[in-house]
């Protein structure tokens, strides 16, 4: 009977790590196909954008017309070093926070384990680490020139440390999520009040101290960008609660999800699983219905909810009391609390499910945790292997341009279009180019730029100096004429110039 459990162990194991290396494996292309995935529209719009003028320009961007240099930007920095060696190489920074939100999820799952229970850490770890790199709000994002993986392993890691009661590494964690994307903030006061629920039987005074000291360093990530925001903006947090500041709101932020109000949040779990998969796109950029690279919850996590329900009915009156048992332990109670904040400011802010990375991943590991525990070996390692089906589905796009059986955005007309008009029409790097709409272009060119209305990346603050003036107004075809501007060049136009 232990050899047999043995080498049921050893499969589930060795389904595993498979699993891990195949997503290893299906990252690799990324590195070496040109920017532009279907997921990776805000690379192309500013962040690509932001990278290639910090290395021309050798400062920190400080834009009056734009609000996209105001966001926290820690991964945009992880990841310039990468990016000046090699555009694609900033890809591996997000290859790494990715393998992060699996492998920090999965130390999570295992903290739930009873004490006693030492044989089981290493097999839940990896069925959890396997397994999570094929939920599809993470898996999206692997390989992107994005950052909300990046924010979400920095939470996650600091919630595990948090667990583990190392306080020092977990608040400098948090200090990095903070850092990195406003999205994340809400695990600022979830990890709050989880050190809290940990600690509640401490005295008040010893307590106090300990949260304030942990607030205090992860602070530390926020600080510097609610100084510059402060100093340029008038408002530390721009270009959120710009309406309270300023009584200018940001639009570009609304228009996500069903609604904030009480009826809208009880329907988010049937929005979450049915609605947003099956019928119109509520949590996301509503623009690739139906694909695989969309964040939704994905198939894998259907399959395994799915097995979920018998797994639990099974035995039932020994499974309820078990799972009542393991619901009730504080570290599963701190965990849940670290998530619900995250959660009541992405419903209260913008409701892109890729901003719910965090949430997501935990709602994954407690699914999990309970396969984990009601499943026999036999029946864990065919869903070990599982999200084989969902990264290959996912990364297909990197694979197939990379082998040159689908065209690169690169090389669309579209993009070649462009090109051709620049060359043209004497745009150099020195140019100043003005765009109308989010292009996905400007990552393409080395040249200064400024977003114009009606784009909604542009922001005119009556407060701080006009915009420069263009010395082009790219449109694509589609341009209008505009004071001060003619079409250029005269034979054949393809853009406006400045007289």
């Amino acid at each position: 009977m232990k050899n047999r459990e043995t080498l049921l162990n050893r499969s589930l194991l060795l389904a595993a790590l498979t699993t891990i290396f195949f997503a290893f494996l299906s990252c690799l292309p990324s590195l070496f196909v040109p920017i532009g995935l279907a997921a990776e529209g805000d690379a192309l719009d500013y962040r690509v954008p932001i990278l290639k003028w910090i290395l021309r320009h050798g400062a920190y961007p400080s834009w009056s017309w734009t609000f996209v240099d105001d966001y926290p930007m820690l991964g945009e920095f992880l990841m310039l070093p990468f990016f000046a060696i090699k555009d694609e190489f900033a890809r591996l920074v997000p290859i790494a926070a990715y393998f992060g939100c699996a492998a920090f999820g999965a130390l999570i799952g295992t903290e739930l384990l009873p004490e006693k229970e030492t044989k089981s850490r290493r097999p839940l770890f990896f069925f959890l680490f396997a397994s999570l790199l094929g939920l599809q709000p993470i898996l999206v994002q692997a390989g992107h020139v994005m950052v909300d993986n990046i924010a979400t392993c920095f939470a996650l890691g600091a919630l595990y440390f948090l667990l583990r009661r190392k306080l020092v590494p977990s608040a400098l964690l948090l200090a990095a999520a903070l850092a990195t994307r406003y999205t994340i903030w809400g695990a600022a006061p979830g990890a709050l009040a989880a050190l809290f629920w940990l600690d509640r039987k401490a005295k008040p005074p010893a307590q106090g101290k300990k949260l304030g000291r942990y607030a205090g360093i992860a602070f530390l990530g926020a600080l510097p960008f609610l100084l510059r925001n402060g100093i340029v903006n008038g408002n530390p947090v721009f270009p959120l609660l710009n309406g309270l500041f300023h009584g200018h709101p940001m639009d570009a932020f609304e228009g996500w999800g069903r609604g904030r109000d009480p009826l809208s949040l009880l329907l988010f779990p049937y929005d979450l699983l049915y609605t947003n998969t099956f019928v119109r796109e509520l949590f996301d950029t509503k623009t690739l219905s139906n694909g695989f690279y969309v964040y939704k919850v994905g198939g894998l996590f259907y399959a395994q909810l799915a097995a979920l329900v018998p797994a639990l009915l099974w035995k039932f009156p020994e499974s309820f009391p078990a799972t009542k048992k393991a619901l009730r332990k504080p570290k599963a109670q701190a965990i849940g609390l670290f998530a619900l904040f995250p959660f009541v400011f992405w419903w209260l802010g913008s409701q892109q499910l890729r901003f719910l990375g965090c949430g997501m991943v935990l709602a994954n590991v407690f699914l999990l945790y309970f396969l984990f525990r009601r499943l026999p070996p036999f029946l864990l390692t065919p869903f070990a292997l599982l999200p084989i089906l969902s990264i290959a589905q996912v990364q297909q796009e990197p694979w197939k341009i990379a082998f040159k059986t689908e065209e690169s955005f690169r090389e669309s007309g579209y993009v070649l279009s462009a090109r051709r008009c620049f060359a043209r029409s004497g745009v150099t790097q020195n140019s100043v180019v003005g765009f109308h709409d989010r292009n996905a272009l400007v990552g393409y060119f080395d040249f200064d730029f400024v977003f114009l209305p009606p784009s909604n990346l542009a922001f005119a603050n009556p407060n701080v100096p006009p915009p420069p003036a263009p010395d082009f107004i790219y449109s694509g075809l589609n341009f209008h004429d505009m004071p001060g501007y003619e079409r250029w060049p005269r034979e054949a136009p393809c853009l406006l110039k400045r007289k």
